[in-house]
This record gives C-alpha cells, sequence and structure tokens, in this order.
C-alpha cells in the first residue's frame, strides 16, 4: 500500500510505502474508493506509530535500497497513453507485530 505523507516543512508531499502482516480489510471492495482505514503517526523519536481501528502497530522506517516512481496514467485525446511522475518514493514503514488493543474505560467487575 502507498501512503502519501504531508511534512510540515515542506511544499511537497513524501510517499512511502507501508507494509504490513497479514491481511487488511475494510468495508469496500473497492481499492479506488478513497475509503479511510487509519491514522499514521510519528511519535517525538520519530518512530511510525498506526491506529487502525480499536488496534495499534509501532513499525520501523527503513530507507528503500532501489527508489520507486510513482505514475499516474493519463490519456490524451486520442489512443495516446502518457504516464506521468507523480512522485518519488523512497521510504518503506514496516509493521511486523501484532496489533495491540486499545483499551478505555474498562468497567469494573466484583
Amino acid at each position: 500500500m502507498i501512503v502519501p505523507i504531508n511534512r510540515t516543512h515542506g511544499k511537497w508531499t513524501q510517499y512511502v510505502i507501508v507494509e504490513l502482516q497479514g491481511d487488511l480489510e475494510a468495508a469496500s471492495s473497492d481499492p479506488e474508493s478513497g475509503q479511510f482505514l487509519g491514522d499514521l503517526h510519528y511519535n517525538e523519536a520519530g518512530i511510525p506509530i498506526m491506529i487502525l481501528g480499536m488496534h495499534v502497530l509501532q513499525g520501523k522506517e527503513t530507507i528503500l535500497a532501489k527508489p520507486m516512481a510513482l505514475f499516474e496514467r493519463n490519456k490524451n485525446e486520442g489512443e495516446e497513453v502518457e504516464y506521468l511522475v507523480k512522485g518519488i518514493i523512497t521510504k518503506k514503514v514496516m509493521f511486523r507485530g501484532r496489533p495491540k488493543p486499545i483499551v478505555t474505560d474498562v468497567p469494573l467487575t466484583r
């Protein structure tokens, strides 16, 4: 999954690849639906933290050995097709561990 990250220090959008263990299922089966899946944050130490529903994952950011280009297909008038470079991907965020549940307001039983 490729995720855009807006950094406040620049006017450009940085893209990263997000790697997860297992499957990530959304309510909509259409990958182009733009459905919200979760939040990706970085703490003060620069560690990526992803919140998916009621679960939290801690990850690790690494630099790709070979940068990748993100292309956008553009169809001009007629049958001519061109590809525009939308961004360069240089980093990957890996989430290898199991998600930990976020527990709030646990009722006390006596």
